[in-house]
C-alpha cells in the first residue's frame, strides 16, 4: 500500500522578455535571408519541375517502346499479352544487370523481332546484343541491328568488331575472336 509522503510544490516564474527577444531575432534572420530563400525556392521549384518533366518523358518513352514491340510481335503473329509482358520483364532484368535503359533493350528486341526472332532465341540474341553493346561501346539497338543483319547473312559489320560466325556451329551462336 502506497503512503503519501507529502506534497511537492514547484513554482515557475518566467518573463516574456527572453521569448520576445528570441522571436525578434528569428524574424530579423528570416528578413535578412528572404531574398536568398526566394532564390533557393525558385531553384528548388525548377528542379522539381525538371524532375517531373523527365519522369513523364521517360514514362512516355517506355510506353512508346512497349507499343512498338507489341506491334512488331503482332506482325510476327504473336498476339499474346503474356509474351509481351515476359519480354518487358526480361528487358527490365537485363537493365538491372547491364545498366542500359530498359527502353533501349526493348527497342533492340523490337528490331530483332522484325528480323523474325521470337521466344528463347529472341532472349538469347537480345542478351548477346546487350553484351556486345557494353563491350564495343555502342547502343543496344545498334548492336541488335548488326546481329539481326548477321542472322540473315550480312556478317561484314560483325567482322569489323572481331566477331566471326563459325559455319560449323549452329545458327545464332556467335563467338568472339
Amino acid at each position: 500500500m502506497a503512503t503519501n509522503a507529502g506534497t511537492l510544490e514547484v513554482v515557475i516564474t518566467a518573463t516574456t522578455a527572453g521569448l520576445t527577444a528570441g522571436i525578434a531575432n528569428a524574424r530579423d534572420a528570416l528578413n535578412k535571408a528572404g531574398p536568398s530563400l526566394k532564390m533557393y525556392g525558385a531553384l528548388l521549384a525548377g528542379t522539381v519541375v525538371a524532375g517531373l518533366t523527365a519522369s513523364v518523358h521517360a514514362f512516355g518513352q517506355a510506353q512508346k517502346s512497349a507499343t512498338m514491340l507489341s506491334n512488331a510481335l503482332r506482325n510476327q503473329g504473336e498476339t499474346s499479352k503474356a509474351a509481351l509482358d515476359d519480354l518487358l520483364k526480361f528487358a527490365e532484368g537485363l537493365q538491372q544487370l547491364s545498366g542500359f535503359e530498359d527502353e533501349s533493350i526493348v527497342d533492340a528486341q523490337k528490331l530483332l523481332v522484325t528480323q523474325g526472332l521470337l521466344g528463347e532465341e529472341l532472349k538469347r540474341v537480345t542478351k548477346i546484343a546487350v553484351d556486345m553493346a557494353a563491350h564495343f561501346d555502342m547502343t543496344v539497338p545498334e548492336a541488335a541491328e548488326v546481329l539481326g543483319k548477321a542472322l540473315h547473312g550480312e556478317t561484314g559489320r560483325l567482322k569489323k568488331f572481331g566477331i566471326e560466325i563459325d559455319e560449323i556451329i549452329p545458327k545464332y551462336t556467335l563467338r568472339l575472336v
